[in-house]
């Protein structure tokens, strides 16, 4: 039987915190796989890598990988972080030359770009910290 008390007292801040960064991630991925109406700013890329990072980060918190899975999922969200740019760039030089050249939408491919990017960040950041709790001194 799972323990999820036992689950989450053996996890530290920032692991929680990057478990319900990935959470948001996995909601954002549904939602960015939902708005593609075959736009130009939307990539199968950075779905796929968005969507496998989520998975793999989060069976971290079920079953401890000793923050390898959590650095994969920080790099999956990278490589989602750089799909969609590489995409969404020649959108975005139309939003900031005032001209609608190449099309798509360029807010909520803005959205997606931030999103993304601050999950990525905050990923590689937490990573640097303990990955588990140290045991009390005994007395």
């Amino acid at each position: 039987m799972i323990n999820v008390k036992q689950m989450f007292s053996s996890k530290t801040v920032f692991q929680l915190i990057s478990y319900g960064l990935l959470l948001v991630g996995l909601v954002a991925d549904i939602v960015f796989i939902a708005a593609d109406y075959g736009d130009t700013t939307f990539t199968v890329g950075c779905f796929v890598c968005a969507l496998v990072g989520s998975v793999l980060g989060l069976s971290d918190f079920f079953r401890s990988f000793d923050g390898i899975a959590l650095w994969l999922a920080s790099l999956l969200y990278l490589a989602a972080f750089a799909f969609h740019m590489s995409a969404t760039l020649p959108s975005l030089s139309d939003l900031w030359n005032g001209v609608n050249f190449i099309g798509g939408n360029q807010y909520l491919a803005t959205a997606f770009a931030v999103i993304f990017g601050v999950i990525a960040i905050a990923l590689v950041v937490f990573n640097f910290f303990r990955s588990e709790k140290k045991a009390p001194p005994e007395a």
